[in-house]
């Protein structure tokens, strides 16, 4: 497995001692190769079906998909068959790293992020979702995609053109504080939702999206009729007080992890039909659209009427030379009103 470019820890770590242990333990903080080994350490646990691999402190809070539980009792640890490809941001001051991966499932991979926090060189803090399909995530899906992200993902930027740490910190919470300005957006910048570039029929995209957010984009349709989206904080988005915040600045990054509350929509623009998540603060523009295409007698497969549905979204950007160049939603759905277990309600 190999991470991003920009953090790429595989080289350092074949020339490291092993993956800290129990015995290991001090007082000490972990630099940024050990929390990469602790990253590393997590998913080659899940791919050996071994939670023991994850080296934890004497108590711990751990959650899958918001359910808190002990390590030996998790689903993930039982249907992992292997570790496709992962990708780590490091946090080295808040001393966290942030998990995306793609585990195998029998004939399919699933998508797994989310965070660990270290005290010394063992796990205090371990939070995670797994998405298995689009249903999951509410909206595009692929963790093959993990494997094959845009460049501005894996490109080496030097360090005179990334933000300082309090910059990305001021991003990071604007990604859900609508009082806070996002950074001007790159027009080769393309949304990744749960690992796939995200596609959009061209009216739809057209009817949709601000005119300055398309204005000198490549509208050619791709292969499969949809033209790709591009990035964007626009001034309308949704919101979380209760958002943490985690940023890698050796890689330009910024993550928000909110809790979004919207509506599952039916998606009427795709044969077979699907859905969508739709969060409210964005939901009338889509709900527009939607009766007009209704509207139009041109649908008539079996559509999933409007429910409400509650996300945990981790927004993750990479900023550099000024401008947005990369933004990826990874999204996980839960019931509608559940809220975090690690922020309270």
């Amino acid at each position: 497995m190999k991470s991003f470019a920009p953090f790429a820890l595989t080289a350092l770590l074949l020339g490291c001692a092993s993956p800290p242990t129990a015995s290991q333990a001090g007082p000490a903080p972990c630099d940024r190769v050990c929390l990469g080994a602790i990253g590393e350490q997590f998913v080659a646990s899940i791919a050996a079906k071994d939670p023991s691999r994850v080296q934890r402190t004497r108590t711990y809070a751990a959650t899958e998909n918001g359910v808190a539980s002990a390590l030996e009792m998790m689903t993930i640890w039982r249907t992992a068959t292997g570790a496709q490809k992962s990708h780590f941001i490091i946090d080295t001051p808040s001393q966290q790293v942030f998990v995306i991966a793609a585990i195998g499932e029998g004939s399919g991979d699933a998508l797994l992020f989310g965070r660990l926090k270290a005290e010394g060189r063992l796990v205090s803090e371990i939070e995670f979702y797994t998405n298995r399909s689009r249903g999951d995530g509410g909206f595009a899906f692929d963790a093959k995609g993990l494997a094959q992200l845009p460049a501005p993902w894996t490109d080496v930027i030097a360090p005179a053109r990334l933000p300082t740490r309090a910059r990305l910190q001021e991003l990071g919470r604007g990604i859900f504080d609508m009082s806070i300005a996002g950074p001007p957006d790159s027009v080769s910048c393309d949304i990744v939702e749960n690992g796939q570039i995200v596609g959009e029929d061209p009216e739809i995209l057209l009817a949709l999206a601000p005119p300055e957010a398309v204005k000198g984009r490549n509208m050619t349709p791709r292969a499969d009729g949809t033209v790709t989206v591009p990035c964007g904080t626009p001034p309308e988005r949704p919101t979380d007080p209760k958002a943490r915040v985690i940023v890698d600045e050796q890689s330009g990054i910024a993550l928000g992890l909110a809790t979004i509350d919207g509506a599952t929509q039916p998606y009427l623009v795709t044969k077979p039909t699907l859905s969508a998540f739709v969060p409210f603060a964005i939901l009338a523009p889509y709900a527009k659209k939607l009766r007009e295409q209704e509207a139009s007698g041109k649908y008539t497969a079996p559509a999933l009427r409007s429910m409400p549905a509650t996300a945990t979204v981790a927004h993750v950007i990479r900023v550099y030379d000024g401008k947005l160049q990369a933004m990826h939603l990874l999204v996980h759905l839960g019931p509608p009103g559940s809220h975090s277990p690690w922020t309270g309600k």
